[in-house]
Order: C-alpha cells, then structure tokens, then sequence
C-alpha cells in the first residue's frame, strides 16, 4: 500500500479525496505501527500526548511485554442498559498494553479535517463524544483504562474541545483522562526511526507528501521587546500652531502582546 502510494500507482483505485479522509489516514498511518516493534512506534507517539494540565501519557514504565490493536471494533454504547450514552460513535482505534499482571487500554480517536461528531448536551445522558468514548473504554477495561487520546492535526491543544468533554464525562465518572496529541508527531517519530524501519520511512513519506503532516523545522517565539538603556529619551510632539491648540501631545508605543488564545490555530 505504501509503496502504491508513494509511487503514484494507486491514483485510479482510489476515489477523489481519499487523502482528505481521516479512516484512510488511520488505515495507513496507525495501521503501520502494528508491524514494527511497539518501542520504535506506538509507544513513544502516545506518549507526546499531554492533558489539559500538559501532563504526558506515561507508558514505558509500566514494563509493556505486548500490544493488541483492535480497530473500529467497539461502538460507543453501554451494555448494561443504563441509558447514560447517547448511541453512535465508533472509535478508530483501542490500544490494549499487556504487562505480566495487567492488561491495560488507551482507546484513540483520530481527527483529519472534522471536529467531534457530537457535543454535550443538557441532562443526565453524556453526548459528548469523546466522553461516551471515556466511559466506553472504562467498560471494556475497567480499572486498567489509561485514557482517550484525541488526535488531530490542530496547531495547538484544543482546550475546550477538551474540557466540553471532560465536563460532559463528569455527569457519570469524576475522573476522565483526556489527552490530545497532533499528526505531526507521529510523522517526526517514523521519520527518526527510518533508518531501523523501511516501514516508518515509507510511512513518514507519506505523511509528508501526500497528507500534508511534515515535520515543522525551526523554532518560533514571539519577539522579545529591546531592553530600555539610558541613552533613551522621550521627544515630544507639538501640534502645527492652530489657534487654542497649544497644548503639548504624546504619543506611547509597547510591544505587542503574544497571543495567548491558541486553540484555533491550524497549519496551512
């Protein structure tokens, strides 16, 4: 698939904007991670995912002997009969990490273009969807469920996305663990491992070229303002002579503000 990909062979098989289409991405992009080893992949791409409070997702120490991948397996629905989630939603993706005494889960939803495909709603039943996916995840694994990893290629964290749905997962469990993490990582981290991974190399390709999902290069920062000295001095300014106009005018000049709303960047 891949190498199809990558060498234009597959423009006829697939339809019009299949590069626009999240499943197809996951298909590609997560679907490869299954078939190398978990330390060189998967492992370290869930752990670039942060929550609300930049705390990461930490995995390594648990001693992870093993990993299952089950996509597009389970659907967002309690099966106990308590009429708590909203029905609809399939998650792409749930990760499960085998130790030598547990056998813990991190379920993954994957964004391309699109947002949530529902949001809270007032009342006791959770709409949200990332929150019907928390409490889904805490029925199939209980105890052992680490988190709901939202990915999506937004610039920065998409805070509120992410605290609708903690506060829509609350009206049933007083805990939910939200992460997000972005595309781009994943790219970087195949891209690192290409020399160990035909595999990841291929894959970071893609990524690059045919969805758009390389690698930023650089470092940005807002500037910073010119530190005052003392050879400064302030110049006033006078109006032109005008008749009742004499008294003296000012002007002030401060460096712009760093924009602190990020959460509706996106990459172009």
């Amino acid at each position: 698939m891949l190498q199809g990909i990558l060498k234009s062979k597959l423009s006829a098989a697939l339809r019009e904007g299949a590069f626009e289409v999240e499943d197809f991405l996951t298909s590609i992009a997560l679907g490869a991670c299954e078939y190398v080893a978990p330390e060189l992949a998967l492992i370290p791409f869930l752990e670039t995912a942060r929550d609300r409070e930049l705390r990461p997702l930490r995995l390594t120490h648990l001693g992870i002997r093993g990993v299952t991948f089950e996509f597009w397996k389970y659907r967002a629905e309690v099966s106990d009969g308590k009429a708590t989630l909203a029905a609809g939603g399939e998650p792409e993706l749930i990760v499960w990490l085998e130790t030598d005494a547990r056998r813990y889960a991190v379920l993954v939803e994957a964004k391309l273009h699109s947002e949530k495909s529902s949001v809270a709603t007032e009342g006791p039943v959770v709409t949200d969807q990332l929150a019907k996916y928390w409490l889904k995840l805490r029925e199939v694994a209980g105890d052992d469920a680490l988190g709901v990893v939202y990915l999506t290629k937004h610039a920065a964290m998409p805070d509120g996305d992410l605290a609708a749905s903690e506060t829509d997962a609350r009206k049933h469990h007083d805990a939910p663990r939200l992460y997000w993490t972005h595309w781009r990582e994943l790219t970087r981290i195949a891209k690192a491992q290409a020399d160990r991974s035909p595999l990841l190399r291929d894959l970071s390709d893609v990524l690059d070229r045919w969805f758009g999902l390389g690698v930023i290069v650089g470092h940005w920062c807002w500037p910073r303002p010119p530190e005052p000295c003392e050879t400064w001095r302030s110049v006033g300014w006078r109006w032109p002579a005008i008749p009742g106009a004499a008294q003296r005018w000012g002007f002030a000049w401060s460096w712009p503000e760093a924009p602190r709303e990020r959460k509706d960047w996106r990459w172009t």
